[in-house]
């Protein structure tokens, strides 16, 4: 199973910038893997701070390396965002949570 990787831009207000960053390089085709994506995850510290992490899927490790993104197992969806990535990001990387299910409910 190839890795995860984990970036911690520090202070979510300050992080921004950077997450729109990644974004533009993975969207302007700076990863050759079609279904390159990643994930954000907003975590408070102590009730005051709120960090903002970036989750790169393991099609995006090259991206990852990139921004210096430290290997790590796969986060648990349940508080994910989806920054970049294709439709079926949810589907492919977590079959069966909750975002997944959302996204292939018919009308």
């Amino acid at each position: 199973m190839k890795p995860w990787h984990k970036l911690d831009l520090g202070d979510a207000v300050l992080a921004e910038s950077r997450a729109e960053q990644v974004r533009s390089q993975l969207a302007q085709g700076a990863e050759p893997a079609p279904c390159g994506c990643v994930f954000t995850l907003h975590q408070t510290e102590g009730g005051v701070h709120c960090r903002l992490h970036l989750y790169f899927c393991p099609d995006a490790a090259d991206l990852a390396r990139q921004f210096d993104a430290i290997e790590c197992r796969p986060p648990p969806p349940g508080e994910l965002g989806l920054l970049i990535g294709p439709p079926d990001a949810w589907t492919r990387h977590f079959p069966g949570s909750p975002q997944s299910r959302a996204r292939n409910a018919k009308p």
